[in-house]
């Protein structure tokens, strides 16, 4: 009995500490409850690039993809410190501030692409090299673009990564 009560009573402590939870949802002013699609039109100009493989620099390519046309994007940036990939000519280290200004501009070239209610996927690994946090930083820089974050996998292997899942809502503002 005493322990009935106990329980009941950490019950009804644990869902009095938030009031009208619903409606607080709705003040943060999340998407939470959005259940509507977004119709968008697909830009006929998108059609010479379906099916299509293209190498070249990220931020280059992204500029000629018309606005609002692109589903998903799913990336892994190189990591900056020094790998050699194959057939990549191009230097995988720079200077932190370099990197992540490139990484900015591109980021918001994918969220420039991607359809309203559009989704991005980042592979990056959790970095500390030279006390950097990489992946705090990216995530950082995808939210101030406009991304809603959706989730986070951490898959543990020879090398930690992070799968950044984020949401793009459109704003009308990009």
């Amino acid at each position: 009995m005493l322990l009935g009560l106990l329980l009941q009573r950490a019950v009804l402590s644990k869902e009095e500490k938030v009031r009208n939870k619903r409606g607080k949802e709705q003040v943060r002013g999340g998407t939470k409850h959005r259940a509507a699609a977004i119709a968008v039109e697909e830009p006929p100009e998108i059609q010479r690039f379906v099916n299509t493989i293209i190498v070249g620099d990220a931020e280059e390519v992204l500029r000629a993809l018309p606005a609002d046309s692109v589903d998903m994007v799913i990336t892994s940036p190189p990591y900056n410190f020094g790998h050699s990939y194959a057939g990549d000519l191009t230097e995988d280290t720079r200077e932190w501030n370099e990197y992540f200004d490139k990484l900015y501009r591109i980021w918001a070239e994918c969220y420039r692409i991607l359809k309203p209610g559009g989704r991005i996927a980042v592979n990056v690994q959790p970095l500390f090299s030279d006390y950097i946090p990489t992946h705090h930083i990216i995530s950082h820089q995808l939210q101030r673009l406009g991304f809603l974050w959706k989730a986070e996998i951490h898959r543990l292997g020879q090398l930690a990564i992070a799968l950044y899942a984020l949401h793009q809502v459109h704003l009308g503002v990009h």
